[in-house]
Parts: C-alpha cells; sequence; structure tokens
C-alpha cells in the first residue's frame, strides 16, 4: 500500500482564500494475473492517526474564494453668480438610478453641502467583486433652500460608474460625466425614455441672485 497527503499550497495571490485542508489517498495496487493492475484507493481527510476515512464516492475537495473590492467618490461643483459663496450653504442630494422589470426608480443614496471653494464631495461608493462589469447611473440635485435672495438650482447632473475587476483583489471604476437634461419628467419621476450621454462639461450647479 502506498500512501499520499495533498495539500493546497498557498501563494499568496491577492483576493484569494486558500484551503488549509489535508487530505491523504492510500493507494493498494493488485496483479490481476493476466498482464494488468488493479488498485483499491482510499481517500481520507486529514492525515496521521487524525485522518477520518471519506464517504464512499466521495473525492477529495478544496474550496477557494475570491474577493474584491473598491471605492469612488463623485464630486459635483458649485458656482454662485452675485457675491461670495460660503461655507455649506447649499446642500445636495445623490441619487442611485436603478432598474427593475424594465422600470427606472431613484434611491437617495447621499446627501452632500459644498465647501467655500464649490466643491462637493458625496459619501464614498463601495463596490464588490458582484459588481464587476456593470455599469452603474447616478444622478444629483440641488435642494431647495429657504433663502429668499438665491434663485436655486434646477438642474440635474448626471454620472454613471463602469466597474472593473482587476484580478488581484482590488476594483477600478471609471466616473463619466453625462448629460442629465430629461432624467426627471416635470412631476420628477424618473424618465423611462432617457439615455445617458457622455459629456465634457464640468458637473456644475449654478446660482444667481434674485432681482
Amino acid at each position: 500500500t502506498y500512501t499520499y497527503v495533498m495539500a493546497e499550497t498557498n501563494t499568496h495571490k491577492a483576493g484569494y482564500t486558500y484551503d488549509s485542508s489535508t487530505f491523504t489517498v492510500e493507494v493498494t495496487p493488485h496483479d490481476n494475473g493476466n498482464g494488468t493492475m488493479s488498485c483499491d484507493v482510499t481517500y481520507y481527510r486529514g492525515s496521521g492517526d487524525s485522518k477520518v476515512a471519506l464517504p464512499a464516492g466521495e473525492l477529495p475537495q478544496f474550496n477557494n474564494e475570491y474577493h474584491a473590492t473598491g471605492s469612488t467618490t463623485i464630486v459635483a461643483y458649485k458656482n454662485l453668480t452675485g457675491r461670495t459663496l460660503a461655507d455649506k450653504e447649499f446642500t445636495f442630494d445623490l441619487y442611485r438610478v436603478d432598474e427593475s422589470n424594465g422600470q427606472r426608480n431613484a434611491t437617495k443614496i447621499s446627501t452632500a453641502q459644498n465647501d467655500a471653494n464649490g466643491r462637493i464631495a458625496f459619501d464614498e461608493l463601495a463596490y464588490t467583486e458582484a459588481d464587476a462589469g456593470k455599469t452603474y447611473t447616478y444622478y444629483a440635485v440641488e435642494e431647495q433652500g429657504k433663502d429668499d435672495s438665491v434663485n436655486y438650482s434646477s438642474e440635474v447632473l448626471a454620472w454613471t460608474v463602469f466597474v472593473q475587476d482587476n484580478g488581484d483583489g482590488t476594483l477600478s471604476e471609471t466616473i463619466t460625466s453625462v448629460k442629465g437634461e430629461g432624467l426627471l419628467a416635470e412631476d420628477g419621476s424618473l424618465s423611462q425614455d432617457w439615455t445617458p450621454t457622455a459629456t465634457t462639461d464640468a458637473p456644475t450647479f449654478h446660482n444667481t441672485l434674485k432681482d
């Protein structure tokens, strides 16, 4: 009888989990007396004195998992004409566009305010390997404030984010600014006919002062 021990080699490849299981294989050859040989093979989980025979028909199996993560941040800008912009003067909501059964729905996922330089940074968007190969659509609108001297923006800014698996446990995200015109209907619902079209314009909300 010949005894062999099987174990997986951990090559420390990023993103992968490795199985620490060991299996023992006992092979007993037999001479069939006709110029051929046959073997009795028995598999065990573990090795040495602690090994336990596997049920009949069950073969050794090593189980592995792969996981990848990544994140990105959507940034917009605020332009106020007529006076100096104040820190946290305006508030903005970011929505994710979801599609189910051919219908679009919006889910608010983040709220942010501008800084004194007009930069608006929404909460970080996190992704996993399940998102790889997918494109997500987001849009932002300005909340209508209570300053009677300001004309608040009704603009809709939009982005797509494409998620790519780098194969090493990390994800890359490509953000593309797209035209938000036509995304929202007059009643505030999502248009079912809108198609994202890339734009080179900086994603900016514009405000003016009332006369």
